[in-house]
């Protein structure tokens, strides 16, 4: 990695709808981590009790969490009182790459921006629920489109509508909730307001590639099925290449 200082990035920087207290249980308890951090995966439970038990370090004041350091890096979560809900910033200490970090991709940054986007989304529509989710990742082996353009998911605004048919001829709609320079997400009301998360990795092989995360609440057991065998089978016919 290049870099021309060490100093400090605020990598995300949202507020939420809940007070810091729950913000704060969220970050803490497994059974509320498992539906906001990472996705569905056999390695869940044991990825959470190694980051969030065994790396990370609480203050006494429960308002900041922080993780232990990897190659000179290391981030922490920071919580204070926005109105009545809670500001959460997501902080990296250490070598700024040459650009900035908003302006490089890189896995764990765009992870904490997806991860964070789930947390809001639990906390301020389905607290308590558990969710379901679908989560693909790949290379092109041609020069077709990345997955955001893919998925009409173009430069706009946050809390804009979208409203789209995907390739998977699912007609979605709801409000876009979050964007950085390489993830865009989207609320989709028929999926019981559940999140699309479409992220572009430019340098992912010679033609670039991405990821696909879905969230979702309270879709029965077909209409998940369903859903998952769509988007796998577009998947892996745009993303056939897994990442090197």
């Amino acid at each position: 990695m290049s870099s021309e200082q060490t100093s400090e990035a605020v990598i995300v920087d949202i507020t939420i709808a809940a007070p810091v207290g729950e913000v704060w249980r969220a970050l803490r308890e497994p059974e509320q981590l498992k539906n906001w951090f990472g996705w569905d995966a056999d390695t869940l439970e044991e990825e959470i009790r190694f980051i969030f038990e065994q790396s990370a370090t609480p203050n006494a004041e429960q308002t900041v969490l922080q993780f232990g350091g990897y190659q000179g890096v290391s981030d922490r979560f920071e919580l204070a009182p926005e109105g009545a809900g809670t500001r959460l910033r997501v902080v990296r200490s250490g070598p700024v790459p040459t650009g900035g970090w908003g302006n490089v991709y890189d896995d764990m940054v765009e992870g904490w921006i997806s991860f964070v986007a789930q947390l809001r989304l639990l906390l301020e529509h389905h607290p308590g629920e558990p969710r379901r989710t679908i989560y693909l990742s790949g290379q092109r082996t041609d020069s077709g489109a990345l997955p955001r353009a893919a998925l009409q998911l173009g430069k706009t605004e946050v809390d804009a509508g979208y409203d789209a048919a995907l390739p998977t001829d699912d007609w979605v709609a709801g409000e876009i909730w979050h964007q950085s320079r390489f993830q865009t997400g989207v609320t989709v009301s028929s999926w019981y307001l559940g999140l699309m998360i479409a992220t572009d990795i430019p340098d992912a092989g010679e033609y670039g590639g991405g990821s696909l995360l879905v969230t979702t609440f309270g879709l029965h057991d077909g209409a998940f099925d369903q859903l998952k065998g769509r988007l796998e089978s577009w998947w892996t016919a745009n993303y056939p290449e897994k990442r090197g």
